[in-house]
């Protein structure tokens, strides 16, 4: 399970999205070839999130 940085929804599996690069840093125009990343986000608010760090673990929160 993810917690969002952001809006703090829980849920089992982030969004996916695969995204051009270059169009993304608005440099499409300058390069022959594209390259692709993709991105994990909230599918309740669309914040970008770290799979690796964004992990919801109840026992930690019952600790506070």
């Amino acid at each position: 399970m993810y917690k969002c940085p952001e809006c703090e929804e829980i849920f089992d599996e982030p969004e996916y999205e695969t995204v051009c690069m270059e169009e993304l840093y608005g440099v499409s125009g300058w390069f022959g070839d594209r390259h692709y990343k993709t991105f994990a986000s909230c599918p309740e608010c669309g914040e970008p999130i770290d799979t690796e760090y964004d992990i919801y673990d109840e026992e930690d929160e019952d600790d506070e």
